[in-house]
C-alpha cells in the first residue's frame, strides 16, 4: 500500500502542473485586469504602465508563468495584489472556517442519509419509501443559496434560535461554533443528503435481493445483524465514492454559503479574488484546492480496500 500511495503522490506533480498552466492561461485571457480595478477608471496611462511594471504584468506570458513556477518551487504562492498579504497566510486563516462548514455538512448529511436510506431500502415500496423519494426530489431541486435564505428566515428571524451571521471556530468556542455552523451545514449538505440517501436505498435493495441474504435469514440471524453487518457493508463501495465526490463539491459549493452567511472562508476569498482580478489569489487558492481534492481521491481509493478485501492495489 505504501508504494501505491507514494506513486499516487508523485502522480500529483503533472496534475498540479496542468492545473497551474490552465488557470494561468484562463485568468490572463479573460478580459479586464487587476490594475484598472486597483487604480480606478481615472488613472493615467503612465500610472497604469508603472503599476503593471511593478507587478510584473508587462512581461510576456511565458516569462510570467516560468517566474510563477519558480516561486512555487520555493513554497511562495505570492501575495494579493489588492491587499499585499501573502496568499498562504490568508489561506491558513480562512481555511478552518471552510473546513468547519464542510465537515459539519458531511456529518449532518451522512447521518441523515444513512438513517433514511437504510430504512427506505429495508421498507421498499412502503409509504415511508414513497415519502423518502418525494423528499429526495424536493431536496435535489432546491438551490443551496435559496435554502440558506429560507433557513435564515425561519430559524434566525421568525424563530430566532440560531445565530444569523458570524461563525466562531469550534476550537475557540465549541458550543457557539457548533450552533453557528448548523444552518450553513444544512444548506450546503441538503443536496448531498438526498443523493446519498437515494444511493444507499438503491444499494440496500439490490444487496437484500441477493441469495446470501436469504441464506442469512434462513439461518435465523437477527434482523439488525443482517441489515447493518452484512447488507450495509456490501453496499458501501458506491456510497464511499459518492462521499468522496461530496467532499470535493462541498468545498466548491461552500463559496455561495459563505457569502450568504458572511463567513470569512476560502470560498469567499476566491470569489473576491475573481471579482477583483487578483491573479495571485486565484492561482494560489485553486492550486491549494486541487491538492485537497487529489488527497481526498487518494483517501477514497485507500478506503475501498478496507471495505472490500477483494479489491487489490
Amino acid at each position: 500500500m505504501l508504494g501505491y500511495i507514494v506513486k499516487r503522490l508523485l502522480g500529483l506533480v503533472p496534475t498540479l502542473l496542468g492545473v497551474t498552466l490552465l488557470v494561468f492561461l484562463l485568468i490572463h485571457i479573460a478580459p479586464g485586469g487587476p490594475v484598472m480595478l486597483l487604480l480606478g477608471p481615472m488613472a493615467s496611462a503612465e500610472d497604469i504602465a508603472r503599476t503593471e511594471q511593478a507587478l510584473g504584468l508587462d512581461r510576456p506570458l511565458p516569462e510570467q508563468y516560468v517566474s510563477y513556477l519558480g516561486r512555487l518551487l520555493q513554497g511562495d504562492l505570492g501575495s494579493s495584489i489588492q491587499t499585499g498579504r501573502p496568499i498562504l497566510e490568508s489561506f491558513r486563516q480562512r481555511f478552518p472556517y471552510t473546513l468547519q462548514i464542510v465537515v459539519m455538512s458531511i456529518l449532518v448529511s451522512s447521518l441523515g442519509a444513512f438513517a433514511v436510506g437504510v430504512m427506505a431500502g429495508i421498507k421498499n415500496r412502503s409509504k415511508f419509501d414513497s415519502a423518502t423519494m418525494i423528499g429526495v426530489l424536493v431536496a435535489v431541486s432546491m438551490p443551496n443559496f435559496w435554502l440558506a435564505l429560507m433557513l435564515i428566515l425561519l430559524f434566525a428571524v421568525w424563530w430566532p434560535i440560531l445565530p444569523l451571521y458570524g461563525m466562531p471556530l469550534v476550537t475557540e468556542n465549541f458550543s457557539q461554533g457548533l450552533l453557528a455552523t448548523l444552518l450553513p451545514a444544512v444548506a450546503l449538505g441538503a443536496y448531498y443528503t438526498a443523493m446519498l440517501s437515494r444511493t444507499i436505498r438503491g444499494e440496500m435493495i439490490e444487496v437484500l435481493s441477493q441469495g446470501y441474504m436469504r441464506l442469512a435469514r434462513g439461518f435465523g440471524l437477527p434482523g439488525w445483524q443482517i441489515y447493518l453487518k452484512y447488507a450495509l457493508k456490501n453496499a458501501l463501495i458506491p456510497v464511499i465514492t459518492l462521499l468522496g465526490l461530496q467532499v470535493r463539491y462541498a468545498f466548491g459549493g461552500a463559496a455561495i454559503i459563505e457569502i450568504v452567511f458572511a463567513v470569512p472562508g476560502i470560498g469567499q476569498y476566491l470569489i473576491n479574488g475573481i471579482l477583483s482580478r487578483d491573479y495571485p489569489v486565484i492561482q494560489g487558492t485553486i492550486l491549494l484546492l486541487a491538492v485537497i481534492f487529489s488527497v481526498v481521491n487518494l483517501l477514497v481509493d485507500v478506503a475501498y480496500t478496507y471495505i472490500d478485501p477483494r479489491i487489490k492495489w
